[in-house]
């Protein structure tokens, strides 16, 4: 038998026929690794035409391409059709530590990292490697310097541009389409791994903010699988929720729920909060007056936005970042995170939320409504390890633990302040743009993925 690198350039009907991954993983060649770290498209191509023998799923790897990040580290991104539209497309990144130039190193462990709004995969967790000058170690490249093969997505929404004229494309990008991209980029990232001598297990999945949501329903999805069509290997949670056990923030969700359904009624099915502007007022003009608020420079105000408390309902401490404040609440600084790394963070925001899939979110955690993506919750058994920040969404995103059925459970909730302080503690933001996040954040979750 042809080395599947080599089978992968023949028609996809002669490699796999029924359960393919299943024929992979039993091959005598699946740990030889032979591949590359980058030429992601011939293993891309095997994935795919198992989804499609599997579940019908349609995917088709459209080209890739590598970035160097530093000495023995790089990125490589690849473009994935995932369905007949014209923005139906996601990127998958792999950032990972290589013997040379698109060789990887051995890494027997994996993690596959979910963005939330506002920001793809690589402005909310790489940002401190491609943005900052000079160049700072982030999430991605500390787990990949130590030995985790770091994947993430950034969804068909983080490629639409702010001003794009017509959203409606989006009027069903709802949590299915988050779900269904999601499990396409696991099992190309699994396959990969498969075939470059990584072994088989499956990927721990990392979701962040909103990507809480879809990490849990895509666990709940796959606790109905097989095994062997199974690629979650574990969960982590960072900093958001799925379902609370916090009633005024319920209750808020219920609302939200009604307004989405106001804005597609409408015909918005799309959503942009603007802060791309903001954060460029703030590098232009940072002491120019600001039309978003009198009185404030262009600074400030992008400052304030990122650390003044939101006062959502039930946790009205949530910010993004932990802020520096003088006597009458104005920012000063940010505590953990540069400012001027906040602007340019804000400047790097995507153009679109898609409202169907903020709307399902709220839809699951208002409970008022039957919805599928939390039927299967007890039946979720791999491991789970639940961070928050006290100044985010500190425990309020916990109750979450409480609904899964495994026995392998770890929580921990980063606090530098009194409780009765969260407005003013570690954000939402400053896991993963702050330097001093590394010991506080990462080093637990690096510590936790080396044992599971």
């Amino acid at each position: 038998m042809k080395h599947p690198c080599c089978v992968a350039k023949m028609s996809s009907g002669v490699v796999f026929v029924g359960a393919a991954l299943a024929v992979v993983l039993m091959a005598p060649w699946a740990e030889a690794g032979p591949c590359s770290a980058g030429k992601l498209m011939p293993a891309a191509t095997i994935a795919c035409a198992d989804l499609k023998a599997e579940r019908g799923v349609f995917c088709r790897p459209l080209r890739e391409e590598r970035q160097q990040l530093g000495p023995g580290l790089a990125q490589y991104k690849l473009w994935v059709r995932v369905g007949p539209g014209e923005h139906d497309v996601i990127t998958l990144h792999r950032v990972v530590a290589e013997q040379r130039p698109s060789q990887a190193g051995i890494a027997r462990k994996a993690v596959f990292m979910i963005h939330g709004d506002l920001w793809g995969f690589e402005p909310a967790f790489l940002g401190l490697t491609i943005y900052a000058d000079p160049p700072q170690a982030s999430l991605p490249t500390f787990l990949a310097r130590n030995g985790v093969d770091v994947w993430g997505i950034s969804y068909r929404w983080a490629q639409i541009p702010a001003g794009f004229p017509d959203q409606s494309f989006m009027a069903g990008w709802g949590m299915d389409v988050a779900v269904s991209d999601a499990r396409i980029g696991l099992r190309i990232a699994r396959v990969v791994r498969l075939l470059t001598g990584q072994g088989n297990r499956g990927l721990h999945v990392l979701g962040w903010s909103r990507g809480v949501a879809a990490t849990m329903a895509l666990a709940n999805a796959e606790a109905t699988e097989p095994r062997h069509r199974r690629d979650i290997a574990g969960l982590i949670p960072v900093e958001g929720y799925f379902k609370v056990a916090n009633e005024p923030f319920r209750e808020s969700d219920c609302s939200d729920v009604d307004y989405c359904e106001d804005l597609l009624a409408a015909g918005t099915p799309g959503v942009d909060y603007g802060f791309q502007p903001i954060g460029q007022a703030a590098i232009d003009s940072p002491d120019g007056d600001s039309p978003y608020a009198p009185g404030l420079t262009n600074a400030q105000f992008a400052m304030g936005l990122a650390s003044w408390p939101m006062g959502w309902p039930g946790m009205e401490w949530y910010h993004f970042a932990a802020g520096v404040f003088d006597e009458s609440g104005v920012p000063t600084g940010l505590r953990y995170t540069s400012p001027a790394f906040v602007f340019l963070g804000f400047t790097k925001a995507y153009g679109f939320d898609p409202v169907p899939y903020r709307r399902d979110h709220s839809a699951v955690n208002c409970g008022e409504v039957d919805v599928p993506w939390d039927d299967h919750l007890a039946r979720v058994s791999v491991p789970m390890f639940y961070l928050g920040a006290g100044g985010g969404f500190s425990s309020v995103g916990e109750h979450l633990t409480q609904l899964v059925g495994s026995d392998d459970v770890t929580t921990l909730i980063v606090r530098k302040l009194p409780e009765d302080q969260a407005a003013l503690d570690i954000g939402h933001l400053d896991i993963f743009q702050a330097p001093a996040s590394r010991q506080l954040f990462w080093e637990p979750i690096l510590a936790w993925i080396q044992t599971h």
